[in-house]
């Protein structure tokens, strides 16, 4: 390795920063004397080059950079404070939230890409909610209601390969997800119904216990909302409704029901 002498340590101001295999450090230290400073090679997955290093040697403030911690994007500048690298966002990237973090009680910084405890960067809490998922645009009013009861009500959301479909924003395990499910599976009583592109269908579709229960978006003419899908789960049926219609186009008024047998849906 060369162990290049970049500039004096701006710290101690008596050692030079020599340059390692794990950074740069303060070369004064002896059996008396440690300064350790150390700026090292990679800060939250931005790896720091020479004229990085340089830069924060010399006491300024490094250019905005794009970081990427454990898959969390985020903008913002490495600066000197005291003998500690740390981070600094733009002054209209680092608007402070009025809810505390719901976690540790912290500050929530708003970012460019994400809204972010600011313990967020000691590890000592992991909020990170990005301003966009599946389509949604997450507005400071979504992630207030989102912090506040750390459960969102329905909003629009879109994936490709899915298309449109209704869920909430819910924190599990301190990480926000998306949750579609509508209500408690009648068929197997251990899963969730949840929307899917074509129906509303069991999560359990996939494990075990393969439940097959389905409820179509479209019953004889009639759109099946989240609504609907809910009552007749926890009801077994739904009222009468209207929009309903026969093989020759007339206008019905049915009710949905569950069958006792095997929980299959149907217009009666």
């Amino acid at each position: 390795m060369d162990n290049k002498i970049t500039n004096p340590c701006p710290v101690c101001k008596v050692g030079q920063m020599i340059k390692t295999a794990n950074g740069w450090i303060c070369n004064n230290f002896s059996a008396t004397k440690f300064c350790g400073f150390t700026i090292y090679k990679e800060y939250f997955g931005q790896e720091i080059s020479d004229e990085l290093a340089n830069c924060l040697i010399s006491g300024k403030e490094t250019k905005e950079l794009e970081f990427n911690h454990k898959g969390k994007q985020f903008i913002a500048s490495l600066y000197l404070h005291n003998t500690k690298i740390k981070l600094r966002f733009k002054a209209d990237q680092a608007a402070i939230m009025n809810d505390a973090c719901p976690f540790c009680g912290g500050e929530v910084l708003i970012t460019e890409k994400a809204y972010i405890c600011s313990n967020f960067f000691k590890q000592e809490c992991h909020l990170y909610v990005p301003r966009k998922m599946a389509n949604l645009i997450i507005d400071e009013s979504i992630l207030h209601e989102l912090l506040k009861n750390r459960i969102t009500k329905s909003y629009d959301f879109f994936f490709p390969e899915k298309g449109k479909f209704s869920g909430r924003l819910v924190f599990r395990n301190k990480k926000v997800e998306i949750d579609n499910s509508i209500c408690q599976c009648p068929k197997c009583g251990v899963g969730a119904v949840y929307e899917g592109k074509k129906a509303f269908n069991c999560t359990n579709w996939n494990s075990e216990l393969k439940c097959d229960f389905t409820i179509w978006k479209e019953i004889k003419g009639k759109t099946i909302t989240e609504s609907i899908v809910r009552e007749l789960c926890e009801n077994g049926e739904t009222e009468q409704m209207t929009g309903f219609f026969s093989l020759k186009g007339e206008d019905l008024q049915k009710k949905l029901v569950l069958t006792h047998d095997n929980k299959k849906v149907i217009a009666i």
